[in-house]
Formats: structure tokens, C-alpha cells, sequence
């Protein structure tokens, strides 16, 4: 399948948008001089079975992750090693089976809009999220300082904010929501009434934003033009039994944050007038009296207030007074504002602030920047009133595209002496750390040291999975960590946990083949010598080369990483190794690293890469070797489907239709199974996402609608297919995974909470790997394994 990462699915709606990365430890520093028999993510292409010559195929699936030889005791330059042996065996009922606890981070697994600090000290968290900790909560939970505490079943919406009035109860604002009454939207407004929350009241239209007055009530701001029936519009109050109008004045747009406090009653947001009184995104009210404290420009957000300690007024939002690129926080002067020291910065332009919040006389300040003043952060920093901190690195951005993000640091409040932050990010400083994290004012802290007995996830995404017979499953992507190991990019999974290998890679991992260097009496590996201290070798095919000296192919020897013959000048999404021990690869590129032409397709001889003929035109997702030594090509082309007969490349069956994209292939009694983004063949015939190629036509698995299948795999008989697919159920949305058990398509017992990049069988369990951060029920994040019952 495609592995160039996020942003191949043009198409796809469903994810948010920006940077966030992963992570792993050493591995073989004195590798392995044999191993168990190949087994390789699935772009990497089959190794065809030695004894299998001209028979044509085993009865047994032959997938294009899978491999059975086995190899001899090996010794390495760190002692004695233990054999690698065959992988487990495919388990003997894949029908049924459910997700492992194992891979969990701690943390939440879903978006931390809101936070909110009891007066005992604990902290209330709220989001859109399932589960916190290793335990179900939905949307909101209690963190006590030790554990996380389910409230009840949770609220029934996602939440945006939290409030703890002067009488101690928590309240909770939805995001808005499509109400069916009105064909309108509407906030949801609750209350924590325990053991449930109640439903208090809705909005017409959408309220924004909570917060208490000095005397401890409530207050809700926002766009809406009714709260209860109460007529209350933008801002309201709640009097111990209902909402009621703050104030006649209202602005003519929404309101995004209330600052209330001994000074009076501060609003910011996206308005022009309060009333008749002209201010520019922030207005006061005092003494009963709404006062202008507006911007100098009528187009600015205020997103955040608070007050410094000598009681001046601070606003965060987007902004730029000075139109040089930074700003977006500033300080009321008692005439105007003043950019606070120095403002904050965006690669592009003034950063974002979503929150602020005032701890023993520092401001600390979240959003989206990566500078403050002079000073490098990520998206979060400390003024102490004559300078910035950057708070240990900030929240660093681990993937890129789609899935997990530091782009919304959402909220942030002070508790027992320290400042938690919550948002979506997967990282804190040097910290793995989901979704929320605390800053004791010297480093940053998880809330919940990791259990050393859980396996762990990576802090990212992962794109392609590898393994060789049991010597240890390989993962590749973009990330910073795997479980509690520094690793870059890519990680090996052994019996004793996550291990990186050597400095990992700077560049996002798209596809991986492990397998060994073939000697002249091996019937395996792949030709050449990669010098090291023998034993496995992982190449990992790359979606960039910033370093410019690695081609977008890399190659682990055991000790160092290096290029294989300069590599080519684009991606490279999928390798394969044929009966000899040639490498072939396939991408985006069109050259090699020389420069000479090579068609998305070309093949390493153990000295040289070489191009097969004229090549594809367009890019290849997917090149495997059916057990009968056919090399097959899937991907953007004419045709998407094509076969290379030594000498020229041939479109298989006439090809799908115009546009088509195969991602992934896979092969079984003869037949060839292919899957990605069609519904039918270039003569018209129903082919949608997955089909079966019989040597003389297509024929549809039944139907299996959807928008993308992105990988399949077989486990014993049943074929199990990733991607966006329509739910099997009949529901709304899609559904990320679903088997084939050659009748008929059916849901898993759960799945994992976005899409899913790679699939791959291993120590008898489906490894999945992908940018989400849960499977099932519990937390795993970016790669996760359903594990059969017996």
C-alpha cells in the first residue's frame, strides 16, 4: 500500500490537520547473522517460498507480510544470541478475538479542550475521548492527583469547556451540536449532579465559553441568541434556577472567552460594538457600564484574558499590530495595547493563543507558536513580567498531516502548585504524555508514571510494520518515542521491551523490509554487502531526504545506517526481494540517485539499481512477488494493476479504471487479491476496493463500499482489510477495519479510532499500525494488536 504518509488521501475529510511524531530505543547493535524466515510489511513484497520453483502456489496463504524458514543459532559481536525461530503460527479460529491493553500511553485517548481545578484540588478534564488512563470515561473524567476517576457515564456530547461555581459544582459546555427541532445548532449546558450529569439547558445557536463571577455564579458566553427560554443573548448568568441576561448591550459577534473577576466583567472575541459602544474584539464592564478596550483592528480574535499581577488586563488571540509577523498576546496600558514582550510567532505569521492563565505571578501562555519573544518553544511559554521561558521545549509536534497534533493546546489551569495543560499532543517536553500533562515548574510530568508491564505505543503515527521469523516486530513512521525509549522514526519491539536503532532516522518511514544479507551458500537475504556485524538488515524506504545523502531508501546494518547505491530522487513506497536475492523498489521517484531514469520501478542487482524497462507512468504504491516468482506492481498508473515479464511491464486483466490506485496486494491458492481506491474495472465491470484476480478476471468479494481499503492481510482463512470503509452495521460514518471470511464481510469486536496505514501478522496476533489512539477499548496509540481467542 501507499506509505507516503499523511496527505496521499486527498479525498479524506475526517482528520485534523497539522505536525505530530514518534518514537524507540537501540536495536541490534550486535544484530543477528540469522534469523527466522522473512516476514515483511506488506509494500515489501512476498519472498517467493525457495522450494516453491515452477509449482505455482501452496495452499497456504502466502502473504506479502508473511515467511516460515527458519535459520541456525547465530553468535554477534555482544555475545552469544539465541536462534530466531519461524514466527507463530497463524491462530486456528481468526474469527473471533479482541484488542490488547498493552500499548498503553499514559494519558487520555482523544482531544482535551477543557480543563477545570476543584476547590479540594482535583482536576476536572473534558474533551471528546473514551477512555483516560486504562479505563473508560467518556468525554470527561476527574484526575485525584494519584488516578484517574470515571464521573459517572460521562456526558453524551463531546465537551469545550468546564467551570467549578462558588458552591463547588462542575459544569460542563458542549460543542455545538445540529439541533433537529430548530435545523440550527445548539450547546448542550450540564451539570455534574453525582453519580450523572444532568442536562440544565441548551442554546439556540452556539455558546463558546464558561466562567465564574466573583460572587460564584456561573456566567456563558458565546453566539447564541437564547439559553432556556430565558431570551438571554451572548451572555448570560445563571441565578441558582435559570439563565437570565447579563446585560441589554450585547456585541455584534460572538464571544469567545469572560475574564470576571473584583475589576469588573472583560468579554474577548470577534466583535466590533457591545451595544453602541465601539471596541474592537475586547470590552469591560464596570460599574454596571460596558467600556471599549478594543484592538486597533476591527479583523482580530481574542481567544484568551487574564490579568498580570499589577491588575493590567492581558488579551491573546491572532493578532498583529505591528504587521511584522509577530504578536498576538498584548497588555492594556489604560489607553491601548502594547505587544507583550515581543509577541509570539507562527513559522508564518503572529501565532494563536487559546489560553492564559496566571500562576504566582507568571503568565503562562498556550496556543500555537513556535517562538516567543526571542526565545524557541513549542506552543507553549512562561512571562515573568520581563521575559519568556520556554518551559523545557514546550509540546513538541511529533506527527505530520493527519492524526495527532499539537496544533490545539486547548486549555490550561493551575492546581497543587503546578500548571496542567491539556490539548492534542503526545509529547511533553521529554515526556511521552497523552492528551493532558503538568508542569511542576521545572520539568513537565504525565499524570500517571507508565506501567512498566504494559508494552506501550508510540508517540505518533506508524506506517509500515516488519518483522523476521520471531526475532522481534520492526515499526516505522514518524514519531519520537516508543513506549519509554527515545527513538526516531522507527523502533524494534523485542522480549524486553521497545529499543531504537543507533540515532533511528530523520525522515518519515513509508515501507520496510527486514530480511538478511544473502551469503553465497543462502537460498535467502538480499544480495550485497552492507558491512556491520551481520545478521538482520532493515531498509526502511523513505517519504523524504532532508538530509540529501540517503536517496529515500536507508538500510540498517546492525550498527549504522547508510544509503543503498544513492538511492533515487523521490519516494520510495514499497520493496520486494525475488528468488535470487535482487531488490526491487518502487515509489514516486522517476531517477536514480545518478540522475539516470527510472520509472517508478527499478531493481538492485547487490552493486547497482537499475530500471525495468520503460517503467510505470505513474506511481507505484505497492511491487510483490507472487509465490510463482511473478513480479506485480500496484498503484496510480494506467490500469494500476501490472505484471513485468523481464523484459516489459503488462496491464493485468485490461487494468481497473481511469484514476484507480492499488495500495496493497496480497496472494493466495493462485489467486492474486488487491485493494485500494476503485469500483471498477477499465471494461466498466463492479471491482470496489478489494477484488480477486483468478489469472483471467476480476471478481468483487462480495460488496465492500467505502472510500479507501489502504492494506489487507490473511490470517489462516479469513482476509482482513483496512481502510474507509461504509459500516457493515448500516450506521452513519465509516468503519476503519472488517474480515472476509470467504462469504462474507463483518465488523471486528472493536477497531481502532482512525485510519489504519499497515496491517501484519506476528507472534500468532494482527499487528496494526496507524494514526490513532485507541483499538477498542483501551488506549493504543499508533499501533495496537487484535489477538485471537483460543
Amino acid at each position: 500500500m501507499d506509505r507516503s504518509g499523511p496527505g496521499h488521501y486527498p479525498f479524506i475529510m475526517r482528520f485534523t490537520s497539522t505536525p505530530s511524531s514518534l518514537p524507540l530505543a537501540l536495536l541490534l547493535a550486535a544484530a543477528l547473522s540469522a534469523c527466522g524466515g522473512p516476514s515483511v510489511d506488506d509494500d515489501a513484497g512476498t519472498i517467493p517460498h525457495p522450494d516453491a520453483g515452477d509449482a505455482g502456489v501452496d495452499a497456504a496463504p502466502i502473504d506479502l507480510d508473511s515467511g516460515t524458514d527458519s535459520g541456525p543459532p547465530i553468535e554477534t559481536d555482544a555475545g552469544p544470541m539465541a536462534a530466531c525461530g519461524d514466527d507463530a503460527p497463524p491462530p486456528s479460529d481468526p474469527s473471533t478475538g479482541s484488542w490488547s491493553a498493552e500499548h498503553y500511553l499514559a494519558g487520555i485517548n482523544g482531544p482535551v479542550n477543557a480543563l477545570a481545578r476543584t476547590a479540594g484540588g482535583h482536576v476536572i478534564i473534558g474533551g471528546e475521548f473514551t477512555v483516560a488512563g486504562t479505563d473508560p470515561a467518556t468525554n470527561v473524567v476527574r484526575w485525584t492527583g494519584t488516578a484517574f476517576e470515571a464521573m459517572g457515564d460521562g456526558t453524551a456530547h463531546a465537551l469545550r469547556d468546564l467551570a467549578v461555581d462558588g458552591s463547588g459544582a462542575i459544569w460542563g459546555l458542549s460543542f455545538p451540536i445540529f439541533d433537529f427541532t430548530t435545523g440550527g445548532q445548539t450547546s448542550v449546558i450540564y451539570r455534574w449532579d453525582d453519580p450523572t450529569w444532568t442536562e440544565v439547558d441548551r442554546t439556540t445557536e452556539s455558546a463558546l465559553t464558561l466562567a465564574v463571577d466573583p460572587e460564584g455564579a456561573l456566567l456563558i458566553g458565546g453566539a447564541f441568541t437564547d439559553v432556556g427560554g430565558s431570551g438571554a443573548s451572548h451572555l448570560a448568568r445563571w441565578n441558582g434556577a435559570a439563565f437570565e441576561a447579563v446585560s441589554a448591550e450585547v456585541p455584534d459577534g460572538s464571544i469567545e472567552v469572560i475574564l470576571a473577576d473584583a475589576t469588573g466583567l472583560c468579554v474577548g472575541g470577534n466583535f466590533t460594538m457591545v451595544g453602541a459602544v465601539a471596541a474592537n474584539s475586547v470590552a469591560c464592564r464596570v460599574g454596571g457600564v460596558w467600556e471599549s478596550r478594543g484592538l486597533p483592528d476591527p479583523f482580530f480574535m481574542v481567544k484568551a484574558l487574564a490579568r498580570d499581577d499589577g491588575g493590567a488586563l492581558i488579551a491573546g488571540g491572532h493578532f498583529d499590530f505591528e504587521e511584522d509577523g509577530t504578536g498576538s498576546i498584548a497588555r492594556w496600558n489604560g489607553s491601548g495595547w502594547d505587544e507583550l514582550g515581543g509577541g509570539l510567532r507562527q513559522p508564518i505569521g503572529a501565532g494563536y493563543v487559546e489560553t492564559i492563565v496566571n500562576v504566582a505571578g507568571q503568565l503562562f501562555v498556550a496556543g500555537r507558536f513556535i517562538r516567543a519573544g526571542a526565545v524557541e518553544t513549542v506552543d507553549v511559554a512562561a512571562w515573568d513580567g520581563t521575559s519568556w521561558s520556554a518551559l523545557d521545549g514546550g509540546l513538541p509536534k511529533t506527527t505530520f498531516g493527519i492524526g495527532l497534533e499539537n496544533v490545539n493546546v486547548a486549555d490550561a489551569v493551575a492546581a497543587d502548585g503546578s500548571v496542567y495543560f491539556g490539548g492534542q499532543f503526545s509529547r511533553a517536553g521529554r515526556v511521552t504524555a497523552l492528551g493532558v500533562a503538568r508542569w511542576d515548574g521545572t520539568m513537565w510530568r504525565a499524570l500517571q508514571e507508565p506501567d512498566p508491564s504494559f508494552i506501550g505505543g508510540v508517540n505518533g503515527a506508524v506506517y509500515a510494520l516488519g518483522a523476521y521469523g520471531d526475532c522481534g516486530l520492526y515499526v516505522g513512521g514518524q514519531f519520537a518515542s516508543a513506549g519509554n525509549v527515545s527513538a526516531r522514526n522507527i523502533a524494534q519491539l523485542t522480549a524486553d521491551g521497545w529499543e531504537p536503532l543507533g540515532d533511528g532516522l530523520a525522515d518519515p518511514i513509508t515501507t520496510l523490509l527486514v530480511t538478511i544479507a544473502r551469503g553465497p551458500d543462502a537460498s535467502e537475504g538480499v544480495l550485497g554487502d552492507f558491512g556491520g556485524p551481520g545478521g538482520a538488515l532493515v531498509f526502511a524506504g523513505l517519504r523524504e531526504d532532508v538530509s540529501g545523502d540517503l536517496g529515500h531508501l536507508a538500510v540498517w546494518n546492525g550498527a549504522s545506517w547508510a544509503s543503498v547505491g544513492g538511492g533515487f530522487d523521490a519516494a520510495v513506497n514499497s520493496l520486494a526481494v525475488d528468488a535470487a536475492g535482487n531488490l526491487y523498489a518502487g515509489g514516486d521517484f522517476t531517477a536514480l540517485g545518478d540522475g539516470s531514469r527510472a520509472s517508478h520501478v527499478a531493481r538492485w542487482d547487490g552493486s547497482s539499481w537499475a530500471p525495468l524497462g520503460d517503467g510505470l507512468d505513474g506511481d507505484v504504491r505497492v511491487v510483490a512477488f507472487a509465490p510463482d516468482g511473478t513480479l506485480y506492481a500496484g498503484g496510480y498508473f494506467t490500469g494500476a494493476l501490472a505484471t513485468w515479464d523481464g523484459s516489459s511491464w503488462n496491464v493485468v486483466g485490461g487494468g481497473l479504471e481511469e484514476n484507480a490506485t492499488v495500495h496493497d496486494l496480497s496472494f493466495r491458492d493462485g489467486d492474486v487479491y488487491l485493494a485500494g481506491w476503485f469500483d471498477a474495472t477499465a471494461s466498466g465491470a463492479d471491482a470496489r476496493n478489494v477484488v480477486r484476480w483468478d489469472g483471467t478476471a476480476f471478481h468483487e468479494l462480495d460488496v465492500l463500499d467505502g472510500i479507501v481499503v489502504t492494506d489487507i492481510e490473511w490470517v489462516g482463512d479469513h482476509l482482513f482489510v483496512a481502510g474507509l470503509v461504509d459500516r457493515l452495521d448500516g450506521g452513519f460514518g465509516s468503519q476503519i477495519m472488517a474480515r472476509w471470511d470467504g462469504t462474507a464481510w463483518s465488523a471486528l469486536d472493536g477497531e481502532p479510532s482512525d485510519l489504519v496505514e499497515d496491517l501484519l501478522l506476528y507472534d500468532g496476533a494482527l499487528w496494526v499500525g496507524g494514526l490513532f489512539t485507541g483499538a477498542g477499548e483501551h488506549v493504543s496509540l499508533g499501533v495496537a494488536s487484535y489477538r485471537f481467542t483460543p
